[in-house]
């Protein structure tokens, strides 16, 4: 984080500087105009200002893939009068989700987060939202398509979605991407489940790196779920003309949602740190279990130690010096008392 944000040093507010890693690859603009009985998609390769213009009477959607073209960005910030600020906050990763209200319209940022399987991490990815009366711009961090969900509902029209306004669009783009969180705690919660299945069978190295590593993930996705819960908050309460009764009740649903995430994290945290104590518990009784069995094996041997230092002194006269069977006799001594302190100790539980 701090070798992105070397990046802004020195730099005058409102200065474009992605921040990010992830290459979108070609440049790639959506446009979506539709109302309930029309529909239309655009998918340009550059800035064409006609292009993206609102038309009257229509819900005009522009999806801009890839945060790393700030040209296109800049270009669609000036067509749509947006602020210096807000630009600079869009290609911005670092970000955190946030709602703001503006003259124009209304500025969202929210991150989606999605489970790599192979490197058991959460990714998350930056998106953005702006929106007006009849229009909405969107901008995607890299290149996959976090709504296709949506655009598909558009073009088929189902629900409500082609019959509502701009404000009905940013909850559904919202709600989409609050769903990828669901996702991704589903495949934290198989991770520990699968360690609470495991924790006996595995490797201790591997049960404390995985618990390190989900702790870890945890926090990752408590520093996205969060500030959203907060934005949403806003959100829900905001008085606006852009902003229909009707769909405030929706805003508020996706808001219960974000804090259901947000209690999940909690209780996934509580499980990490409950399967943690048994595993310090397990190191524990194993250290305990050698200590026992050095201690028996120690028990034994201090008898043993003693006779054999009793009859290794180096005096003349001795009782059994010049018995012919001493030695022997000695070793059937040593023998018997072991065997006697090996029953003494089993009924005595020891070796449980």
């Amino acid at each position: 984080m701090t070798k992105k944000r070397k990046r802004k040093i020195g730099l005058s507010p409102g200065s474009m500087v992605y921040t990010g890693h992830l290459d979108s690859g070609e440049k790639q603009i959506l446009v979506t105009r539709y109302n309930a009985n029309d529909y239309k998609e655009i998918t340009l390769k550059d800035f064409n200002e006609d292009k993206i213009s609102p038309v009257p009477g229509h819900i005009n959607w522009v999806d801009v893939r890839g945060l790393e073209h700030t040209d296109i960005i800049e270009k669609i910030g000036e067509s749509y009068s947006l602020h210096p600020i807000l630009l600079e906050n869009i290609v911005d990763v670092e970000q955190r989700p946030k709602f703001e209200e503006f003259e124009n319209g209304i500025f969202i940022i929210i991150d989606s987060l999605k489970y790599i399987t192979e490197s058991t991490t959460i990714q998350n990815t930056q998106i953005a939202l702006f929106f007006g009366t009849d229009f909405l711009l969107s901008f995607q961090e890299g290149k996959d398509d976090h709504f296709e969900h949506v655009r598909e509902r558009i073009s088929k029209a189902i629900g409500r979605i082609r019959k509502r306004g701009t404000d009905y669009l940013a909850y559904a783009l919202i709600d989409s991407l609050v769903d990828s969180y669901y996702l991704a705690m589903d495949q934290i919660e198989e991770q520990i489940e699968l360690l609470e299945t495991n924790i006996e069978g595995s490797e201790s190295k591997f049960i404390r790196e995985r618990i390190l590593a989900l702790k870890k993930e945890l926090i990752h996705v408590r520093k996205s779920v969060l500030p959203l819960r907060e934005a949403l908050s806003k959100f829900s309460r905001m008085e606006s003309e852009l902003i229909e009764a009707s769909t405030s009740v929706f805003i508020r649903d996706v808001y219960d949602h974000v804090v259901y995430i947000m209690d999940l994290i909690e209780s996934f945290k509580d499980m990490l740190s409950g399967i943690y104590d048994i595993y310090i518990a397990q190191i524990s009784l194993k250290m305990n279990n050698v200590m026992k069995a050095l201690t028996i094996i120690s028990a034994i041997f201090i008898p043993l130690s003693f006779i054999a230092s009793v009859y290794g002194m180096n005096f003349e006269f001795m009782p059994e010096l010049h018995n012919p069977y001493g030695y022997y006799g000695i070793l059937g001594v040593m023998f018997c008392i072991s065997v006697a302190m090996i029953i003494m100790f089993k009924k005595r539980g020891w070796f449980d």
